[in-house]
């Protein structure tokens, strides 16, 4: 997990005190729970009930400070809600909150110097009056700026799997370094796209229905990006950025340049060409979702989206008040294939 630099300071760590019946604290990092005096003992009616808490929900045993703590709790809620208080706010803590994030997130435990700077970050962000919501999205927010997760999750979106462990590890390494040079998160993601594109087993995936499933998913990301909006003339295919860092694509511009940033040249860059030549570059399949291709397009006459999957399109779309909502996703396909000008068109790649 990435921490802003300020964060980065290391904190003393918490002493796990062992209970006279108590075997071991193993599951605990070294550095995060440090087992004090065998003969240093802390008397609670709720030992038993916290140290299972702990166990089950961070796989460490309770320091002495938090037995009191919440022994003190126990005796604030009935007896038949101790269990579910002890969980509740365990899992509310900024620890549970860091395990969780990197489990899901990176599919790991997070190392003892991660934990430790997670939760220590953590505590800060809970003393400036943070919920564990936004708690939770600032851990998740920095776990996703990182290498690591950039790393694993362009290996998934491109070659349709996860990396191994030493092609991870090299992986986060070389974006570690780009960090260190002052790259940034979009720079680091587009130098690991570029690296495994250029690989024999992206090539061997290059099939037609993967190179065009590839396009939609470039347009449905300039749709989700709210920095995009709807325009036309010079600027309409994207690569205009104006003062305010707005890029602008109008229907055609969309879908042509979706196509264009992946080598592909359709017949003409406005509806109008598209029509005229479409036998030209592309097949006419049937307007129906279900034999409906991500990527194929839908002409009509002065408009054109394109079908992102699943039932739904993507396009750039005049007249909306938002401006990230004027390119948008999650189209639904059946309000054009209905209008009886409308074609279905599978481009050839």
């Amino acid at each position: 997990m990435r921490i802003a630099p300020t964060q980065r300071s290391t904190v003393s760590a918490p002493t796990t005190v062992r209970r006279t019946e108590a075997t071991s604290t193993s599951a605990a990092p070294d550095s995060f729970a440090v087992q004090a005096d065998s003969g240093a003992d802390v008397s609670s009616e709720y030992a038993e009930q916290i140290d299972a808490a702990f166990e089950e929900n961070l796989g460490r045993a309770p320091t002495a400070d938090e037995v009191r703590k919440y022994t003190e709790l126990a005796g604030l809620v009935p007896p038949e809600q101790v269990n579910d208080a002890f969980k509740w706010v365990i899992c509310s803590s900024p620890e549970w909150q860091a395990r969780t994030v990197f489990r899901e997130e990176l599919g790991r435990e997070p190392t003892a110097d991660e934990l430790q700077r997670a939760v220590a970050w953590g505590n800060d962000l809970v003393a400036q009056g943070k919920s564990t919501g936004e708690l939770r999205a600032a851990f998740l927010y920095t776990t996703r700026m990182g290498p690591e997760w950039q790393a694993r999750t362009v290996y998934q979106q491109t070659l349709g799997r996860d990396p191994t462990p030493e092609e991870l590890k090299a992986a986060a390494e070389w974006g570690e370094d780009l960090v260190a040079d002052g790259k940034t998160t979009g720079e680091v993601r587009a130098a690991f796209l570029y690296t495994l594109k250029q690989t024999p087993e992206y090539q061997a995936l290059r099939t037609p229905d993967r190179i065009r499933e590839e396009v939609a998913q470039w347009a449905v990301a300039q749709a989700d990006d709210p920095n995009v909006g709807y325009g036309q003339y010079g600027s309409r295919f994207g690569t205009v950025t104006d003062a305010a860092g707005h890029r602008y694509f109008d229907c055609s511009g969309l879908v042509y340049a979706a196509y264009q940033q992946a080598g592909i040249e359709l017949g003409g860059n406005w509806t109008g060409a598209m029509w005229s030549n479409h036998e030209s570059w592309s097949d006419e399949v049937p307007k129906d979702p279900a034999q409906m291709m991500p990527g194929d397009l839908i002409l009509m006459d002065g408009h054109v989206i394109m079908y992102a999957g699943n039932g739904q399109c993507v396009g750039a779309q005049s007249g909306k008040p938002e401006f990230d909502r004027q390119v948008r996703a999650d189209i639904d396909v059946w309000s054009y294939l209905n209008r009886g000008d409308s074609i279905v068109l599978r481009p050839r790649v």
